[in-house]
């Protein structure tokens, strides 16, 4: 047997290898997600689960380097097939993506507060609205919701915040087939990059800006990384500029979005700002100098109110990530949540409500019975839901948003056929999308009429009144 033929046997048997590992990784995954479900891990399980994450992830991506350099030295000498080059790279990229997805389920689950024994009621099969008022009522319910509210300025440990700018010229969301023939579309796809935004429903940013954006294996470094900013040019399909934070977060440490610093002794950011909202007006993004209302620089806080044993919990599991939205006016708009943790969420807004599946698998996978989501928006106005999200559409669920003066509505589920849930949503896609056809498809001409945005959160509170218990209530 000659040196060629062996190196050729060794070839096929190191892709072999490959392969197996590849659906190895796939197996150990989807073992963990089956062990867990969702399940609250203590202390000690999460600091395990992401050593061990890490060190898996570690593994596979040094892998993938290897069969990567073997790969072109394969093929700068001529000696690898065809078809071992294809698969070799298949299996590469496969286990590229196994070890970000380990480390996705390396995220931390936020942590729970048990609330004092005064907050322990008798409570039924099923939650009533009259169940909710009571715990409404409840002075350590209303001491643990403020201190949420006063975090609505704040960015937390491990949480990502991400700006995006939203401009005239790139807003319109078009859901009409479109009646071009197949060589026009290709042209406009190629030239035109808000159709191609619409091709996947999205509508694109013109600039956006990230606080501690995640990186490889996860790793979030104390960076502000921004995308078509105005000061440093774009190079080709580069993700963006990053520049160095002044303070390292510590701990469970909360930061104050408007008193975060930019270290400007790096060459990066020489002779500019060092604080955020200048640093952040200077590439472009149009924050005002002050707000008396809406202010852009803010996070989402709330939290999911549910009983376990007889005792109320507010929980705070990571389902969506911090994101916030402006028009080309520096004017705060409320879409909705951003469920999207992977880099896809830094180029735009997907035009679809948030469905929240990853709070519903925590709280089913705990046993926890729910009685209300409630989140804080840093506006008043009498439509403090979003544009596009609705409360929850789960029987058993109650949602409660609660503007910056303390006033709040309350949607509790009717008892609904999910026939009927679906029939609610085909609704108000509907009202939405002959909304946006009245101003040409044009998101931000909808948003800025406020006449018209409001006859439009009037519509939609009015479709969500058969399928919700609509009440007032004020935090006290």
């Amino acid at each position: 047997m000659n040196i060629d033929r062996v190196y050729y046997l060794s070839s096929i048997g190191f892709f072999w290898i490959l392969l197996v590992l590849q659906f190895y990784s796939g197996y150990r995954i989807l073992r963990h997600r089956k062990l867990t479900a969702g399940r609250e891990p203590d202390e000690g399980e999460r600091s395990a689960s992401r050593r061990a994450s890490i060190r898996f992830s570690l593994f596979l991506t040094a892998l993938n380097g290897l069969s990567i350099i073997w790969v072109l030295s394969e093929i700068a000498a001529g000696r690898l097939p065809w078809f071992l080059r294809i698969a070799v790279a298949i299996a590469s990229l496969g286990i590229t993506r196994q070890a970000l997805a380990a480390t996705q389920e390396s995220r931390p689950v936020a942590g729970t507060v048990l609330l004092g024994p005064s907050a322990r009621f008798a409570a039924g099969e099923k939650v009533t609205p009259e169940f909710i008022a009571t715990v409404l009522e409840d002075q350590d319910v209303i001491n643990a919701m403020k201190v949420d509210l006063s975090r609505i300025g704040q960015i937390g440990y491990k949480e990502v915040w991400r700006l995006g700018l939203i401009t005239p010229d790139q807003d319109k969301f078009d859901p009409r087939p479109s009646q071009l023939s197949l060589q026009e579309r290709l042209g406009q796809f190629q030239q035109d990059s808000n159709y191609r935004s619409n091709l996947m429903g999205r509508v694109p940013f013109s600039r956006a800006a990230a606080l501690f954006n995640p990186g490889s294996f996860n790793i979030q470094p104390d960076y502000l990384t921004i995308t078509g900013g105005a000061i440093r040019p774009e190079i080709g399909s580069y993700p963006g500029w990053s520049y160095r934070l002044s303070a390292k977060r510590d701990g469970e440490e909360y930061l104050r979005l408007r008193e975060i610093e930019i270290d400007t002794d790096r060459p990066s950011a020489r002779n500019r700002s060092r604080f955020l909202p200048q640093f952040l007006r200077e590439d472009g993004l149009p924050l005002k100098q002050v707000y008396a209302d809406g202010d852009p620089l803010t996070s989402d806080r709330g939290g999911a109110i549910v009983l376990n044993d007889k005792n109320l919990r507010i929980i705070h599991p990571t389902y969506f990530v911090q994101r916030k939205l402006m028009d080309d006016r520096g004017t705060l708009l409320d879409i909705g949540f951003d469920e999207s943790f992977s880099p896809e969420g830094f180029l735009g807004i997907k035009m679809q409500p948030a469905v929240s599946a990853r709070l519903v698998r925590h709280v089913e996978a705990n046993g926890y019975t729910p009685i209300l989501r409630y989140r804080f928006v840093p506006y008043a106005s009498d439509f403090r839901f979003p544009i596009l999200d609705t409360p929850m559409t789960m029987n058993g669920w109650a949602d409660l948003f609660v503007d910056a003066k303390g006033n709040a509505t309350l949607f509790i589920a009717r008892e609904n056929t999910p026939a009927e849930w679906n029939e609610m949503m085909a609704q108000l896609k509907q009202l939405l999308f002959a909304e946006l056809a009245k101003k040409d498809y044009h998101l931000l001409g909808l948003t800025q009429d406020n006449a018209h945005l409001n006859e439009y959160l009037a519509k939609k509170r009015a479709v969500m009144a058969r399928y919700f218990i609509i009440m007032n209530w004020v935090m006290p």
